[in-house]
């Protein structure tokens, strides 16, 4: 739930599977079958362009507030290739986060240099 319509939708997933978990009534708890489908994959395609697209049908508003529902989470269509492209696109995805890491650890520390 959100005032703006932009926040509403992210994605995140979680990796501590046996820890146990709290979250608030305004997050949706989801769970996939890893011989069908990689978290990861199916993250990064919800916080893509295309995937904010289509929950940006699916978000209702009340008193200016902005959600959505399990409902409009399950009309969502996600192109599911085989598991072995989804798992080499996340590991894709893996190395591309630790990359942006090192290059903004590194920027930091060539920022505290000259300051």
């Amino acid at each position: 739930m959100n005032g703006n319509p932009d926040n509403v939708g992210r994605c995140a997933h979680y990796k501590h599977i046996g820890e146990s978990v709290y979250h608030n009534d305004h997050i949706i708890r989801v769970r996939l079958d890893d011989n069908i489908v990689n978290n990861e994959y199916v993250s990064a395609i919800l916080n893509s362009s295309y995937g904010k697209l289509q929950m940006k049908d699916k978000i209702k508003t009340s008193a200016r507030q902005y959600t959505i529902n399990q409902s409009g989470i399950s009309e969502i269509k996600i192109v599911i290739p085989s598991i072995k492209l989804q798992n080499e696109f996340a590991e894709f995805v893996n190395q591309v986060d630790k990359l942006k890491f090192e290059m903004k650890k590194s920027l930091k520390k060539l920022k505290n240099n000259f300051n």
